[in-house]
This record gives C-alpha cells, structure tokens and sequence, in this order.
C-alpha cells in the first residue's frame, strides 16, 4: 500500500466518516494511477480538480492550486494526496495476438460434422462477422471470420493459413497526439 493511500486512511479515521465516501473514491483513483499505465489512465490535473471540487462540496479552503492547511490540515492533505505519486503516461494499448490451436476431430465429432471438416479451432475465436488481422506464413492481413458453415477466415480456410489473430485497433483521434 502506497504512503498516500496510508495517508488517506488516516485523514479518513480523523473525520468519522464525514468525508468518508469521497475518500474513498479517492483512494480508488489512486489505486488505479498506481497500476500499470494503460489507455484509460486519468490525468494528475484531473484527479486534482476532483480533489478541488470535494474541497469545495464540504467548504474546504482549496484555491486554484494553493494548498491551504487553514481547514485543520483536511483540504492540505487532499491536495498533497496525488504528490508522491509517479508519473503517469497514458500508453496505447498493445495488440493481443491469440494464437490458433487447431485439433483433429473426434470420432463424435467426425459423426456430427461429417467428412467435410477436417480439423477444428481449439481457442478463442472472434464473433461472426468481426474483421480482424491474421498472422499467415506470408504475413499480416485483414480478413472476416464467419461461422455460418462452420468456423473460418475469409479466404484462408485450410489448416495452417492462420497462425494468430487480433482484433482491429480503435480508429485514428486527433486526440490522440
């Protein structure tokens, strides 16, 4: 448990529960910020103006910024909550390859199917109709995977043409650089 999250616990036991809730919730954002950086990380000026407006719900002296103990330390130690805390850079989400794992059919199996299908995928499979990249032996492509007969990417349904596949990535934001 990270020193600020200690520090917190402590404010929390002084108030008897007055300020309990938004405590907590802060104890919360902060346990996120303190996990691997991911996509959905929340800014140190966001988790701060969310301390400002807590402040100001309960008539806290935290102007624009200036941490002021006027308050019996409460709005001070709120503001200094986020201080010892690393840096945190948002980092776009890494591509999840899952590989393809394919079986020979049982002999039930081979009943119920039929002659027609020689193998079938043995993993995590995306949704009918989903369009997502494939690792082939001659690279990477774009392609649907249907499962109206059974189970297979466009254009590469022999065994082997597939070696992995992800989902596409979220679209191109401006927002983003």
């Amino acid at each position: 448990m990270s020193k600020t999250i200690e520090n917190l616990k402590k404010l929390k036991s002084f108030h008897n529960g007055s300020y309990g809730a938004d405590i907590d919730e802060a104890i919360k954002a902060i346990e996120a910020l303190e996990q691997e950086p991911s996509s959905d990380c929340i800014s140190r000026q966001a988790a701060q103006n969310k301390i400002k407006r807590i402040c100001n719900k309960y008539g806290l002296s935290y102007e624009d910024g200036e941490r002021k103990p006027s308050t019996g330390g409460s709005a001070y130690a709120l503001g200094h909550a986020f201080d010892d805390l690393p840096s945190v850079t948002p980092q776009q989400a890494k591509t999840k390859w899952i590989p393809i794992v394919i079986r020979p059919l049982t002999g039930e199996e081979r009943k119920d199917y039929g002659v027609e299908i020689e193998f079938v995928y043995d993993c995590v499979l995306p949704e009918d109709g989903q369009d997502v990249l494939v690792t082939t032996p001659y690279g990477v492509r774009q392609t649907t995977f249907y499962t109206d007969y059974g189970c297979y990417f466009e254009n590469y349904e022999d065994e082997g043409d597939v070696i992995a596949w992800c989902e596409l990535p979220q679209p191109y934001a401006e927002s983003e650089v």
